[in-house]
C-alpha cells in the first residue's frame, strides 16, 4: 500500500526543510536507515526534532525512487566512508522485512565499511536501533515482505552479502555465517527469513524505544549519538524560534530554547547537588569525580582511563543505574564473567545486577527503583554502590 498524492506532498515538505550531508562533502553525518512508509515518525518527528533541537547532520536517500538503481550506489557510498560516524535504524515490522533496509544493514557490517572506518573508538561502525512501532523488540517480524526485487538490485545484494562474509567481524560471528550462506537461496526463501539477519545486526546494540510521552528521549538519543561523534552537530542548525509539533492530532506551539533550558537546569541542579554530596563522601578506590553534565547522568571516573563507574536516571522508568564500564578490554570483561558468583554476592544487597558483554563499552550494572526515595536516598545509594562495585570488581582487574 503505497502513500497518497498527499502524503507525497507533505513528505517532500519535511524532505526539502532537511538538508542532507553526504561522502562528497568535508562534514561528518549520521545515516538514517528506515522503511520509507515510516517517514513521517522518522523524518517528520525523530530526524527534524533532532536537526532543530540539536543540530544533527544526517545523510538520508530524498529520491524515493526504486526504479533508479543508483539508490544502491548511494547508500553504499554513504555508510562505507569515514565520514558516516553512526547508523540509526528505526525499526519498525515492516523495516526488519524491506530488502532495502537490510542491504543498509548489511553494507554497515560489510568490509568495505570495516575498512573504512576509523577504529580509534571502535572496531565497527556504530548502529543505533530505535523501536518506531508496538513490535517493542527488534525480533518477532518473519512474514514474507511481499516485495520481488529487480534482477539488478538481486546481483547487487548478492555482491553485498557475500562482502559481509569478508568483514572481520562477520567472520567471527557464529550466529550470523550461517544465515548468510543461507541467504544465497531462492529470493522467495529470503524473503520469508532475512529478517532473522537483521535482527542478529541489531541485537548487538542497546535498542531505544520511541514514544512522544517520553520528554527525555531526544537527549538520550543525543548523548548516545555524541559518544560515536561529537562532530556530528551543528549549532547553526538549531532553530532558535518557535517549534511546532503535532501530538494527539492538534498542533501545539512552544519556545524550543525554553523547554530545553528548563530541563537542562533540572539535571544540573540534581548533578550539581550530587557532586556536592559525593565528594562529603570522599569516595574511596582510586574513584574521581568529573564535571557535572547537562543530562541525566554524571560520571565517577577511575585513575585507569579504560574503566569507569557511570550513575544514572531513568526517568521514564524510574530507575536508578550504577554501572563499572570496561571500554574496549574484551579481556579483562572476560575476567569479570569468570568471577562473577564473588561480584555478585558482593553486590545482591543493592538491586537488580545486569551483565553486558555484547559491546565495546562491556559493563556489569546494578539497578534499583528511584521511587519513594528523596535526593538524599538515592545520592546515598549511587555513592555506596559505586564503592561496592569498585571493591568487587578491583581484584580481577589485572
Amino acid at each position: 500500500m503505497g502513500l497518497s498524492e498527499e502524503e507525497k506532498i507533505e513528505r517532500g515538505k519535511v524532505t526539502e526543510e532537511i538538508i542532507v550531508y553526504d561522502s562528497t562533502g568535508a562534514d561528518d553525518y549520521v545515516f538514517i536507515s528506515y522503511k520509507s512508509d515510516d517517514w513521517e515518525i522518522v523524518l517528520k518527528k525523530v530526524v527534524r526534532q533532532m536537526i532543530n533541537q540539536y543540530g544533527l547532520k544526517v545523510y538520508f536517500d530524498k529520491n524515493f525512487n526504486r526504479s533508479n538503481e543508483s539508490w544502491i550506489n548511494n547508500m553504499e557510498q554513504a555508510i562505507a566512508t569515514k565520514k558516516c560516524r553512526a547508523v540509526l535504524a528505526f525499526v519498525s515490522k515492516k523495516y526488519m522485512t524491506s530488502y532495502a533496509c537490510v542491504m543498509e544493514l548489511l553494507t554497515a557490517r560489510s568490509q568495505n565499511t570495516c575498512m573504512s572506518f576509523d577504529k580509534e573508538r571502535y572496531d565497527k561502525l556504530q548502529i543505533i536501533p530505535i523501536i518506531i512501532d508496538n513490535s517493542g523488540s527488534v525480533g518477532g517480524a518473519a512474514s514474507k515482505s511481499g516485495q520481488h526485487i529487480s534482477i539488478e538490485e538481486e546481483e547487487r545484494f548478492l555482491k553485498i552479502l557475500e562482502n559481509t562474509k569478508e568483514s572481520p567481524w562477520v567472520k567471527n560471528n557464529d550466529r550470523l555465517i550461517p544465515w548468510l550462506e543461507r541467504l544465497k537461496d531462492r529470493q522467495e526463501w529470503r524473503e520469508e527469513n532475512f529478517s532473522t539477519v537483521a535482527e542478529i545486526i541489531l541485537c548487538e546494540s542497546h535498542y531505544r524505544i520511541f514514544s512522544e510521552d517520553n520528554s527525555n528521549f531526544y537527549e538520550d538519543l543525543r548523548q548516545t549519538i555524541k559518544k560515536c561523534s561529537g562532530d556530528v552537530f551543528n549549532p547553526a542548525l538549531i532553530k532558535r524560534g518557535i517549534v511546532k509539533e503535532e501530538r494527539n492530532g492538534r498542533i501545539e506551539t512552544a519556545k524550543a530554547e525554553d523547554a530545553g533550558n528548563k530541563v537542562k537546569a533540572s539535571y544540573l541542579e540534581y548533578w550539581t547537588e550530587f557532586q556536592a554530596y559525593a565528594q562529603k563522601r570522599e569516595l574511596r578506590g582510586g574513584i574521581r569525580l568529573s564535571k557535572a553534565g547537562d543530562h541525566n547522568w554524571y560520571a565517577l571516573w577511575l585513575d585507569d582511563s579504560t574503566f569507569r563507574i557511570e550513575c544514572s536516571v531513568n526517568t521514564r522508568k524510574e530507575t536508578l543505574r550504577t554501572a563499572f564500564f570496561v571500554q574496549n578490554a574484551p579481556a579483562r570483561f572476560i575476567r569479570l564473567e569468570q568471577a562473577k558468583t564473588a561480584i555478585e554476592d558482593a553486590l545482591e544487597s543493592e538491586g537488580k545486577i545486569a551483565w553486558d558483554g555484547k559491546s565495546q563499552a562491556a559493563n556489569v550494572s546494578v539497578f534499583n527503583s528511584r521511587q519513594g526515595k528523596s535526593k538524599e536516598e538515592q545520592y546515598d545509594w549511587f555513592c555506596r554502590t559505586a564503592e561496592k562495585l569498585y571493591a568487587a570488581v578491583s581484584p580481577y582487574l589485572g
